[in-house]
């Protein structure tokens, strides 16, 4: 078999990894793939410890994780819950409640939802009252709540009032944490000040009572997707190290990552750089997990090819994120000039402005990789360099 026959997937397959995780997933009768198929990346690793030694404490606090949709925030709440569950996670292990707020309408009063679940009576009165009844003669180990989607929750809300009362709640359990064996982890976007309207009075108090942020940063989806959703084969390691030396000599100024590329090949490092900064422009439900896998594997129901039967040596560049969010960017207003003018006219064109068809698939592409360039809230322009970094174009 010739160099030039060899398949990407000769030398590394893709790990069918759940795109989406929920909370709800627990209740399956098959929830132990959410601890098998858990990476513990070494940040993943290190926010666990730092768990681990808060509930050992004698009081608790509030804790936010953050990170972008499709960073692994719910795999990580789940894999949590079900250690605490397993009363394997710490000793002595406190209970465990948790909240998939996906599942309640913005109309919904905080409060109201987790008394619901704590079976606790809202009210109107003195809340100190209510709330101590969960530890007389309740939760000796204390315990843990878990908040999934609160941001989303909190941006959902229909006006200020609404959004502001709903902050004092979280501002009042994070105070009633103290000097109880107590925890609230919520799994955030973005940092709660960005959610709405709030004032600076309520952000301090909130940054007081929730000290401790727990990042899911494009290091941890960089392991994982390196780790945990790449099977490479025998052969792979050296083959990239190869690769990656070609490509330096060919595209000497392209700033190429070769120690990411030898990492994530055949993703493009770039491509997880732009689809991290222009993801949230597209969709707040289609994560860096569901890009690798659905693009790699391929989705016939999406009408995607697998990208693993590439030759050796192709690479997942970032002017394919625009075909991964081909239909959600037809339907969004701001984009409609984009989607409805400027790509059908150049797409209609391109073969008589170029008479070559290698050419007409450069600019198709280069035209893309503009569009991300417009879009993305970190870029201003797009040079010849960094075109040439970011298609790797080859004419062979």
């Amino acid at each position: 078999m010739g160099e030039q026959t060899i398949s990407i997937r000769d030398r590394v397959d893709v790990k069918a990894h759940p795109t989406v995780v929920r909370l709800d997933d627990l209740d399956s009768a098959d929830a132990k793939w959410i601890a098998e198929s858990f990476l513990l990346t070494p940040e993943v690793g290190n926010h666990l410890k730092v768990l681990r030694q808060l509930f050992k404490k004698g009081e608790g606090c509030g804790i936010f994780l953050i990170g972008h949709y499709g960073c692994g925030k719910s795999h990580f709440l789940a894999y949590l819950i079900q250690q605490l569950r397993g009363q394997s996670f710490v000793s002595p292990c406190p209970s465990v409640y948790s909240i998939s707020l996906v599942n309640f309408s913005a109309d919904n009063r905080l409060e109201d939802i987790v008394a619901q679940v704590l079976n606790i009576h809202v009210q109107k009165a003195d809340r100190r009252k209510t709330w101590n009844t969960l530890f007389e003669g309740q939760h000796p180990n204390g315990f843990v709540l878990v908040l999934d989607e609160l941001s989303e929750f909190l941006r959902s809300k229909p006006d200020v009032r609404t959004f502001t009362e709903d902050i004092r709640f979280l501002q009042f359990v994070g105070e009633w944490t103290q000097q109880r064996r107590f925890w609230i982890v919520a799994a955030m976007q973005e940092a709660i000040e960005h959610t709405g309207e709030l004032e600076h009075s309520l952000y301090r108090k909130i940054k007081d009572r929730y000290p401790l942020r727990l990042l899911l940063t494009p290091a941890h989806v960089q392991t994982l997707i390196a780790d945990s959703i790449l099977t490479k084969k025998t052969g792979y390691q050296d083959a990239v190290d190869t690769l990656a030396a070609e490509m330096t000599c060919a595209f000497p100024h392209a700033q190429l990552d070769e120690s990411q590329l030898r990492t994530i090949y055949p993703l493009h490092p770039a491509t997880l750089e732009l689809l991290e900064e222009v993801r949230d422009r597209f969709s707040q439900a289609r994560g860096v997990v569901d890009f690798a896998v659905s693009r790699l594997l391929g989705d016939p129901k999406r009408g995607i090819e697998p990208f693993l039967d590439q030759p050796w040596g192709s690479f997942l560049t970032p002017d394919t994120i625009v075909d991964h969010f081909h239909d959600l960017f037809e339907l969004q207003p701001e984009f409609t000039a984009l989607a409805q003018q400027v790509l059908p006219w150049y797409q209609k064109h391109l073969d008589g402005l170029f008479e070559k068809q290698m050419l007409h698939r450069l600019a198709e592409r280069l035209l893309k990789l503009l569009i991300l360039t417009y879009i993305s809230p970190a870029r201003e322009s797009l040079s010849s360099e960094q075109a040439a970094a970011w298609l790797l174009f080859s004419t062979i």
